[in-house]
């Protein structure tokens, strides 16, 4: 997926935001940790995050 993101801002930070269609897709939720990584000279930023989590299993007694 790649597509263009709008720098926004909020307070006195700056924001771009994750579409929520991948957020969803990666199980990932407001709060989560994001490893940011940046290359000045290239003018490049990655973010990582936190690998895809195990979704609990139901078991039902007969």
């Amino acid at each position: 997926m790649k597509r263009s993101q709008k720098i926004m801002k909020t307070g006195n930070s700056a924001v771009v935001t994750i579409p929520a269609r991948f957020l969803k897709e990666i199980g990932g939720k407001v709060g989560d940790i994001v490893l940011v990584k940046t290359n000045l000279e290239q003018g490049k930023m990655s973010c990582q995050f936190s690998p895809a989590r195990q979704l609990p299993l139901h078991y039902e007694k007969s």
